[in-house]
């Protein structure tokens, strides 16, 4: 008995390991599908930029208000504040003009001394020393300069007008008129330049006569 249960065992496992192991094969070659992991973290899908136009393309609507400020009348406030600001500016501009200037005349008065100092004889650029000295309110310099000039050319109507100049620029106007005067007999009598100084030194002497008779020679001149 035991040995046909056997038998029947071993026939009955020929018979089926074949198709078990084939049926093993079949399902190997199905790919099993493949879960698609969901991460951990939340990716959101970004939104789609809106590229806004520039602001100066942009069409602003008119209300109104700009206009009306135009439009609108300067209190008297806001103009005196407009008044102060351009005093302001104009003055910033005179004094850098001024700071320019004087940097220049110092620059200069270097180039007359070197060429005082190599040729004192030299009228022009002894006359520019002493003018430059005059402009910068160095008024003693000055003066010793064109004092010099006159000793070495007194009959010099042009040296009498500028010793005329140098007082006058001093405010010292009686001796100026001597020398505008002066300079008017040595040879200088149709120079308007000359009778216009000699005018005005007139009139700051009060002197109105003259002032006018002067002004007629003035006129004169002009039209000759």
């Amino acid at each position: 008995m035991m040995k046909k249960f056997l038998c029947l065992l071993i026939i009955l496992l020929f018979f089926f390991v074949p198709t078990l192991s084939e049926a093993k094969k079949s399902l190997g070659h199905k790919k099993a599908p493949v879960k698609e992991k969901k991460s951990k973290h939340k990716v959101n899908n970004p939104a789609p930029q809106v590229i806004s136009e520039p602001k100066e393309f942009e069409e602003i609507e008119p209300d109104g208000k700009s206009e009306k400020m135009q439009n609108e009348p300067k209190t008297e406030e806001s103009q005196e504040i407009v008044e102060e600001e351009e005093v302001k500016a104009h003055e910033t501009v005179v004094e850098y003009t001024k700071e320019q200037e004087y940097k220049f005349m110092h620059e200069m008065l270097k180039v007359y001394k070197d060429q005082y100092e190599n040729n004192y004889l030299d009228r022009e650029n002894t006359l520019k020393l002493a003018k430059t000295y005059l402009d910068l309110g160095q008024r003693s310099t000055a003066k010793a300069y064109y004092m010099q000039l006159y000793n070495m050319y007194p009959d010099d109507p042009n040296i009498q007008f500028e010793m005329g100049k140098y007082y006058y620029a001093c405010k010292q106007y009686n001796a100026a008129l001597e020398f505008f005067k002066l300079s008017l007999a040595s040879g200088n009598l149709r120079n308007i330049e000359v009778n216009e100084y000699t005018r005005k030194t007139y009139a700051k002497l009060g002197d109105e006569e003259n002032e006018l008779l002067y002004t007629n020679i003035i006129n004169h001149l002009e039209v000759n």
